[in-house]
């Protein structure tokens, strides 16, 4: 079956091409794994099938991420700031967070949680926490930005699916990167 590259894929239409095993290479947060589970319909039988790596180092020579986090906030016009504050203490404390950790592999921004065995069992666990220490906040939004990660998608899927030019692809993607991104 051939692919034909398509303009600008979505993320949903990336996971879905990894999970089918139509894409060799993927770039995802930790949820990935269960995303990729239920697309491919093997279930936990499709961790055989795939494994996680650190991101390749850049020009400074590490292996640079960007964190995201849920954010917990208590509003300034809540009228039960003392109960929401407790609700968080609640969620964000040992026990919740590990058991959050065992049922949806979410990492935990705390550094002293991280290092515990309960985050560190598997392969996945010990992988997505040595990326850890490469993460970087989240930038600030750029526009442009949004066009530009669909024309990095479309330039991978011409390389790796419609086998083109790599250094043509990438010529290309560089003129337009420097007109979407100023």
């Amino acid at each position: 079956m051939k692919i034909l590259p398509r303009r600008g894929a979505k993320l949903k239409d990336l996971r879905n091409l990894f999970s089918l095993g139509q894409l060799g290479m993927y770039v995802d947060g930790y949820y990935g794994k269960a995303v990729f589970r239920n697309l491919s319909g093997k279930g936990e039988a499709f961790d055989k099938e795939w494994g996680a790596a650190l991101i390749p180092a850049g020009k400074s020579g590490q292996s640079i991420s960007i964190g995201e986090a849920h954010g917990l906030v208590i509003s300034s016009a809540s009228k039960n700031k003392q109960m929401a504050a407790d609700f968080i203490k609640f969620l964000t404390d040992k026990d919740m967070i590990t058991l959050y950790h065992k049922q949806s592999d979410v990492l935990t921004a705390r550094k002293s949680l991280s290092t515990l065995p309960e985050f560190n069992t598997s392969d996945f666990d010990k992988v997505l926490m040595e990326q850890f220490k490469y993460v970087k906040p989240l930038p600030q939004n750029t526009p442009g930005l949004e066009q530009a990660y669909l024309d990095i998608a479309e330039a991978l899927q011409k390389v790796t699916v419609a086998k083109q030019d790599p250094a043509k692809v990438a010529a290309d993607l560089d003129a337009k990167l420097k007109q979407s991104i100023k």
